[in-house]
């Protein structure tokens, strides 16, 4: 018996002692991946920047209601991560010795688990400054913004810049 994944993925059952613990990959069907499943992620991606444009002309992107995207972006993002976190919580892989993990521990011990992401950041950023101190060089941080009359929005009452 196998299994196709929307006539993308062909997977075998795999079984230990008679339970199935997962599926084994045995390729994708090409046309259908390279075609169809392209062109929906690409499809996917314009609905989310267009989405947010839109909610940049309607003014719900600003200081007081949404300072960096607007909260149906923060709201759609937070329901993928929900979904992800749950897939990957009861989806299980088995190696060749017979062991099995969830996707989830798997995440939360690479680099993909965004405190372990810091905590290289933060490595790699102490290594650079005693690096810097040893060369002697100076470091600065600045940032460039435009002045207020040039938002989009006027800080104070969130209203929409006229010029």
């Amino acid at each position: 018996m196998y299994l196709a994944l929307s006539g993308v993925a062909v997977l075998r059952p795999k079984r230990l002692s008679g339970l199935l613990v997962g599926f084994v990959f045995l390729g994708l069907s090409g046309r259908v991946f390279t075609n169809e499943l392209l062109k929906l992620k690409r499809l996917r991606q314009l609905q989310k920047c267009k989405t947010e444009q839109v909610m940049q002309i309607l003014g719900k992107v600003n200081r007081i209601k949404g300072i960096y995207f607007s909260d149906v972006t923060v709201q759609n993002r937070r329901q993928v991560l929900k979904h992800q976190h749950e897939f990957m919580s009861r989806s299980f892989v088995v190696n060749e010795e017979g062991q099995r993990y969830s996707l989830k521990e798997i995440s939360d011990k690479n680099i993909s688990n965004p405190v372990l992401r810091r905590t290289e950041l933060m490595t790699r950023l102490r290594g650079f400054e005693e690096l810097s101190k040893e060369l002697g060089h100076i470091g600065s941080f600045v940032t460039i913004t435009c002045s207020s009359k040039y938002h989009c929005a006027y800080a104070k009452s969130g209203e929409r810049n006229p010029k």
